[in-house]
């Protein structure tokens, strides 16, 4: 917020990114899968191997 009054102030481009609400969305459900891919690899040694043949 503190940026954005500043680029109206100054007289700044301001971007405005379409659908971010959806991109939001996305990059929070991709965040969770990856937290319950590490819990699960620090919990179950099958899961570990799993994710280390993945990478």
């Amino acid at each position: 917020m503190t940026e954005f009054i500043i680029r109206a102030i100054t007289g700044k481009p301001i971007n405005v990114v379409e659908n971010a609400g959806e991109i939001l969305t996305e990059l929070k459900r991709q965040g969770n899968n990856l937290n319950q891919a590490v819990r699960n690899y620090y919990c179950d040694n099958d899961t570990g191997a799993e994710l280390d043949s993945c990478v």
